[in-house]
């Protein structure tokens, strides 16, 4: 978990200039990393990944990601990230739902 509490890289403006702020580039996955929601590995592990934009860069399965969205959802909570918290947003669910589809097209 080397790094996985320490700042993200500085924000960038998003694509087109869209929206308020900037945009958190994701950190890079290492070995050893885990999905903070399901404990297994990222690692080449094959399955989508999505991170914090909003503050710390780190990654999860998208997948898992998308069942804690809409779990903090259906308690009327905010979603926010597993690692720092930070609110992903009232699009959270719409938009990692739109990043799972989006990999089915294009599979890198």
């Amino acid at each position: 978990l080397r790094g996985r509490f320490q700042p993200a890289p500085e924000k960038k403006k998003r694509a087109g200039g869209a929206g308020e702020g900037g945009q958190v580039e994701q950190k890079e996955v290492e070995e050893e990393d885990v999905c903070a929601i399901c404990q297994e590995d990222m690692y080449k592990c094959g399955e989508v990944l999505t991170w914090c934009k909003q503050s710390c860069g780190n990654s999860v399965h998208a997948k898992c990601m998308k069942v804690w969205a809409e779990h903090k959802q259906s308690l009327s909570e905010k979603v926010t990230c597993p690692f720092c918290r930070e609110d992903w947003g009232p699009l959270a669910v719409e938009s990692i739902k739109k990043e799972i589809r989006n990999s089915r097209r294009d599979p890198h």
